[in-house]
């Protein structure tokens, strides 16, 4: 039954003599797998993040200020035509109607479309924090997964090649039932 010995490394460097290590032990060179725990687009991510202020945005908050404008723009000049043109009887609409439908839809459109921007640009803006979080551990970022698959025979000295280049917190061994894997307990 085949079995997965796995072990954490905390710098790229102790990763790759480990896995030359467990080649030049006679373990196939397609049954190793040297896999980072977190891709490099994402590290690099977290790393320009400023650290004092929340990021909540879906959108950049200009391209949010620019959909908040047309769907003001498009909702008051829509409401502004409609009482312009005396269809949507709302209590003080008169001075709507008396500069006339072109006017009112003009004006609806401005208004509610810079009420739309202002809307969205705040909407999608970052918060300031007022007590930034302390630095979060990124050893786990950093990190890479060396596992190799093997017999039962060869689980120690897999673990012992691991253990020899600094696995992180000692080395997993795992075996596959029934197309799942589960942790062997070892001594």
């Amino acid at each position: 039954m085949d079995h997965t010995v796995t072990g954490i490394f905390d710098h790229v460097s102790a990763a790759n003599d480990a896995v030359t290590a467990l080649a030049g032990a006679g373990f196939a060179k397609d049954k190793v797998v040297q896999k980072p725990m977190s891709a490099e687009g994402v590290i690099a991510l977290r790393r320009r993040q400023p650290k004092d202020v929340i990021v909540r945005q879906t959108m950049p908050p200009a391209r949010a200020a620019g959909l908040g404008f047309v769907a003001g723009a498009v909702s008051g000049g829509g409401l502004g035509l409609l009482m312009g043109l005396g269809w949507l009887v709302i209590m003080g609409t008169g001075q709507a109607m008396y500069v006339g439908p072109f006017l009112a839809t003009l004006i609806g459109f401005v208004v509610f479309g810079v009420f739309g921007a202002l809307g969205g640009y705040i909407w999608d803006a970052d918060l300031p924090t007022l007590d930034p979080e302390p630095p979060a551990d990124e050893s786990m970022l950093k990190a890479t997964l060396v596992s190799v698959t093997t017999d039962s025979q060869n689980v120690a000295a897999a673990q012992a090649v691991m253990k020899q280049h600094k696995a992180r917190e000692g080395v997993s061994v795992w075996k596959r039932d029934n197309g799942s894997l589960v942790p062997v307990v070892t001594a």
